[in-house]
């Protein structure tokens, strides 16, 4: 009888086993806060600058203006080192998409032109970036003027 109950025992035990290993684990979310030890700053303000990234990415497809601003401008803030056309055109972009949606009917190009002039500056001369980095923001801003009929203003920004 003590042998019974024993197998009975060991048979409910390996059942739970078997059960614990057939279902699936859940997955533990990050700990998003972390010791200074354990990450240095540089990675922690990349690792805030993808997630906001991703937020205003979301916040911008649900087409809700005023929290993308917000959240475009501590992204901004926090990536002023950002030197590269590549590194900040997606923040500058949505600049000037929320430039054109937060003023309605109201759109005024000079805006938009503006916020380019600002990039432009913001890069800086960028002596060792290829050609084709070096001179894609103002092409853009040409080409920028030239769709909304300010021809004056386009071959100024050539010269």
């Amino acid at each position: 009888m003590e042998n019974n109950t024993n197998e009975v025992n060991n048979n409910e035990y390996n059942i739970e086993i078997e059960e614990k290993e057939t279902t699936p684990r859940k997955k533990k979310q990050k700990d998003i806060y972390r010791s200074r030890g354990t990450k240095s700053l540089g990675s922690l303000r990349i690792e805030h600058c993808s997630r906001l990234s991703r937020l205003l990415n979301v916040l911008i497809q649900q087409r809700n203006w005023k929290e993308a601003s917000g959240v475009l401008s501590v992204l901004l803030k926090g990536s002023s080192r950002e030197r590269f056309p590549k590194e900040n055109r997606d923040k500058y972009l949505a600049a000037m998409e929320l430039l054109k949606n937060m003023e309605l009917g109201d759109f005024k190009p000079i805006h938009i032109e503006r916020l380019y002039e600002i990039w432009i500056r913001k890069n800086g001369p960028m002596k060792k970036c290829p050609p084709k980095d070096k001179f894609a923001v103002p092409l853009e801003l040409v080409l920028f003027l030239l769709t909304h009929g300010s021809l004056n203003e386009a071959n100024q920004a050539t010269v």
